[in-house]
Formats: structure tokens, C-alpha cells, sequence
């Protein structure tokens, strides 16, 4: 008995385990049929990431539709499509973080020929609305404490309470408390369990570094059976991957009292002598180059 009792835990956690799991990669899925709207069950359709080369193949059914799951987020991607009808290609392609990409393929039959595109024709599809923030829009925003919090203020639904102090203040979803969010990196919770710190972090600052982050998304009603544990939003952010060139950044910021003022509007207040210095620095390259 003890033995399957045991058992039967293991199973319960681990089956918790999946139920409250959150997303990490995103999804591509389409249509492909001919110039007079016949499904094309041959096709073959092949999505690489220019960056790694790292490539994911699938064959659409019958119907002619297709769905390539768990693709790493981010790119540039490059997709190709063929099969007996011709074939078409679309470069720069980025996917986001839990959204499904979505596009339909028209191929014709004329002397095969092969179509390049700069532009993908397709739409970003997510289970319920939310808001995906991708490196360029983490590199732009001003985002002086270095935290994801800042970026995620720029979207109307999202606001970061400041009533305490900025370091230790919390995001606000859709007007509710900062600790019904649920906070994620690469699937892992990093919430405050035990409810101390008002960011909503398990710790005083940023439980991560803010330029390890790839994209952070905040799903503000997701429908989704992955999700739970939260009433506010849920908040993932996935990390960078490496790429097969050597890619690098660093900084450094420092600040003092003495670039404060002391004085408004003529009334002078008293100054906490401080000194701060930030310094930090990323590097990415291939294990093995691809």
C-alpha cells in the first residue's frame, strides 16, 4: 500500500505541475491550397530560424492545414512552402511569446515559381488579450530601475504603483492588487509566496536580470487550461537564446545626491547623502554553431 500511495502522490504532483504550467514558445499554423482555393494536401512546409538554423517541418492533412508547435520565440524566421502546385517563401518572420502565428497559403502552378517576400502576410493570434513586448521594445524603453515592470507600463491596462517607492512598488492589472498577478521566467513562478514585498517579486528587486529577457508578455484574460494560480494577470517572460554569431552588451549607469535638486520652488528639503553605481554586461554565442 505504501508503495502505490506514493506512487499516486508523485502522480498528483506532477499532473499539478503541467495544469499550472505557463507558455514558453509560441505556435505556427495555416492553410495551403492553389490559386483556385483546392486544399493541398502535399505540401511541405519547413520554418527555420536564420539566426541558429535551427529548422521544424511539418505536411499539411488532407484539409491542407498545418501547425508546427513549441518554436523558440523571437528570430528571424524564414518560411518555406512547397509542394506540387509551386512553392512561395517569406523571410523575416517573428513569432511571439504564447501567440500562435497564423497564415494562409496560395500557391500556383506557374513554372513553379518561387516568391520572396520582406513581409509576412499573417496575424499574431493569442488565446485572450494580452500585450507581447520583444527585445526592441525592452532596448527603447526607458526602463531607469531596470525593471520589466517599466516596459509593461507603456500599455493602458498596466500601472505601476509608486505610492511606497519606486524600487518596491507593484504592477497593477486591470486596477487589482499587485499580488494577484503571477509572475514567470521560462515556465519557473517567481512569485512572493509568502505575500512580503508589495512588488509582487520574491524579492526586493527583480528576481532576474532585465537584459537576459528576450520577450515579456502580460495575458490579461487567458482561457487557456495551462494557466491558474492568479486574478489579476499573468506575466511571462522567457530569456535570450544564443545564436551562431557572438553577440555582446554592456553598461553603466551611476547616480548621487549630487545630481539631485534640493530646492522647490524655493522651499528647500533635506538630502539623504547617497552613492549608486550600476554595471552589468551580457554575452551570447553558439555551443555548438550550426
Amino acid at each position: 500500500m505504501i508503495p502505490n500511495n506514493i506512487l499516486k502522490l508523485v502522480a498528483v504532483a506532477f499532473l499539478s505541475s503541467v495544469l499550472f504550467s505557463v507558455e514558453t514558445t509560441s505556435d505556427f499554423k495555416g492553410k495551403v491550397t492553389d490559386n483556385f482555393g483546392n486544399a493541398l494536401s502535399d505540401a511541405e512546409i519547413t520554418i527555420t530560424n536564420t539566426s541558429t538554423n535551427r529548422s521544424s517541418s511539418t505536411s499539411a492533412n488532407e484539409s491542407g492545414n498545418f501547425v508546427l508547435s513549441n518554436l523558440p520565440v523571437g528570430g528571424p524566421y524564414t518560411v518555406l512552402v512547397r509542394s506540387s502546385a509551386g512553392s512561395q517563401r517569406y523571410t523575416d518572420v517573428y513569432l511571439n511569446l504564447g501567440q500562435t502565428l497564423s497564415l494562409n497559403v496560395v500557391l500556383t502552378d506557374f513554372e513553379q515559381l518561387v516568391v520572396t517576400g520582406d513581409q509576412i502576410l499573417g496575424s499574431q493570434v493569442a488565446l485572450g488579450p494580452s500585450k507581447v513586448f520583444d527585445t526592441a521594445d525592452l532596448d527603447a524603453a526607458v526602463a531607469y530601475n531596470r525593471d520589466i515592470k517599466e516596459v509593461l507600463a507603456e500599455d493602458p491596462r498596466l500601472y505601476v504603483d509608486v505610492t511606497s517607492s519606486e524600487a518596491y512598488s507593484g504592477l497593477q492589472c486591470n486596477g487589482q492588487n499587485p499580488r494577484y498577478n503571477s509572475f514567470s521566467l521560462d515556465g519557473i513562478a517567481m512569485n512572493d509566496g509568502f505575500g512580503l514585498n508589495s512588488n509582487g517579486y520574491p524579492t526586493n528587486r527583480l528576481p532576474f536580470s532585465y537584459d537576459s529577457i528576450q520577450q515579456v508578455s502580460a495575458e490579461f484574460a487567458p482561457f487557456d487550461v495551462k494557466y491558474g494560480g492568479f486574478s489579476a494577470c499573468v506575466v511571462n517572460a522567457v530569456t535570450k537564446s544564443g545564436t551562431n554569431e557572438v553577440t555582446g552588451s554592456a553598461y553603466y549607469e551611476y547616480t548621487d545626491d549630487g545630481l539631485l535638486g534640493t530646492e522647490i520652488e524655493g522651499n528647500k528639503g533635506m538630502m539623504v547623502p547617497f552613492e549608486e553605481s550600476k554595471i552589468g554586461f551580457t554575452i551570447g554565442g553558439p555551443l555548438s554553431k550550426r
